[in-house]
């Protein structure tokens, strides 16, 4: 979402009406994500069509996800472990892997030890959630007209959510796609279960949240892989020729940073025609000093 942003200011000249993309982009149901997109629409038609067509909603919205989108992780696990790993990828394999093993090990070691000393139930990620939601859902406004017990409807920010307690939905859809109690489910939880309100919220959010399975999922050994002596290989692999992968030299630099993604293919703003280049002498654009005109007429 960022990236792309970032790509549609530059490429389109829309940094005014951005906002409008993010709040789309971060809208969890499909009518408020529809209401600012047709925002969106209205201010830079060109960016909603790129955004419709050339990409997709389902490649930056939150409400057009295929799959569930959990708040734990925030960045890209792929470009992560390359900026980690940026000089251990010239070792020989079997250094490569052990020092993958000992950053994994010292990373696992640190996390266990943070969060067994927590006192929460949840991860503090999800317990930071649940308390901004809490406090949310305090101005929100609860009605039971059915007079349902798992049935409410939730009135707050000009927006309308019925929550259902017994299939832990609401129409907002957060729950669904966070897998955390949203604002309106927190105000109806006050109204049912005040004053056991605190220890209520924990039964609506998926399990996942939880210390124990947190401390499970980095509880696994790590091996360092052992001295080329050690190994034991058996006959036919120990006779086996592996040739090594192909390499084609004309194919260029090898490339160290990240491959653009799917949104980030367009032309940068400085290829245009008369701005690719800027002059340190003259100032001029256009060109560099080493072919400046003013230089050569004046070398002094």
């Amino acid at each position: 979402m960022k990236h792309l942003g970032d790509n549609l200011r530059k490429n389109f000249q829309c940094g005014d009406s951005l906002h409008v993309y993010y709040d789309a982009a971060k809208a969890y149901g499909y009518q408020e994500f529809n209401e600012h997109f047709k925002q969106l629409r209205n201010k830079c038609p060109e960016v909603a069509t790129c955004l419709e067509f050339n990409i997709g909603f389902d490649k930056w919205s939150r409400a057009y996800f295929p799959a569930n989108r959990y708040d734990v992780l925030t960045t890209n696990i792929g470009e992560s472990l390359n900026s980690m790993l940026r000089d251990e990828r010239e070792y020989p394999v079997t250094a490569l892997f052990t020092s993958i093993s000992r950053r994994f090990v010292e990373i696992f070691r640190h996390r266990r030890a943070d969060i067994s000393s927590s006192i929460n139930l949840f991860v503090p990620l999800a317990e930071k959630t649940l308390r901004e939601k809490k406090n949310e859902g305090d101005s929100l406004f609860v009605n039971n007209i059915n007079g349902d017990v798992n049935e409410f409807t939730v009135v707050g920010s000009g927006l309308t959510s019925k929550v259902n307690l017994l299939n832990k939905t609401c129409t907002c859809r957060e729950d669904d796609v966070v897998k955390l109690s949203c604002a309106h489910t927190m105000a109806v939880l006050r109204l049912k279960y005040h004053p056991d309100y605190g220890s209520s919220i924990y039964e609506y959010s998926s399990p996942m949240y939880k210390v124990q399975p947190y401390i499970i999922a980095f509880g696994e050994t790590i091996n360092v892989v052992p001295a080329e002596s050690e190994w034991e290989v058996p006959e036919k692999y120990a006779s086996m020729y592996i040739p090594p992968p192909p390499y084609d030299p004309t194919l260029g630099r090898k490339r160290v940073k990240c491959i653009r993604g799917v949104a980030e293919s367009f032309k940068s703003r400085g290829s245009s025609k008369g701005t690719r280049n800027k002059c340190s002498i003259c100032k001029g654009a256009g060109h560099k000093k080493i072919t400046c005109r003013y230089l050569r007429e004046h070398p002094t």
